[in-house]
């Protein structure tokens, strides 16, 4: 069980530690809207191309629903995947944006 919940975390810190590298070199004047653009990046680079293209040649995943890429073309994964990723990028560009704000 813990390694099923340590990936995803271990994948939205290293997320969120490029945010922080490149956030000043994304489109938009505003963070939320910054967060926003880089969420829908980490969707196409990383949901649905690199994950799918990892679990079928590296972890060997023959599952098909699991292998697909672009979510298999199903719309509501695919927007199931946009909404989640956008939410996770907003969050990350407000938090991030308090914390620079601080300092």
């Amino acid at each position: 069980m813990f390694r099923r919940s340590s990936t995803p975390c271990s994948g939205a810190g290293l997320w969120g530690a490029f945010f922080g590298v490149i956030w000043d070199k994304l489109p938009g004047g505003a963070m939320w809207l910054r967060g926003l653009i880089y969420g829908l990046i980490i969707v196409v680079v990383s949901n649905w191309t690199l994950l799918p293209l990892i679990r079928a040649h590296v972890f060997s995943v023959t599952n098909a629903a699991q292998i697909a890429l672009f979510s298999g073309g199903d719309p509501k994964r695919m927007l199931n995947t946009v909404l989640i990723q956008m939410g996770f990028g907003i969050g990350l560009a407000i938090i991030f944006g308090v914390i620079a704000k601080a300092r």
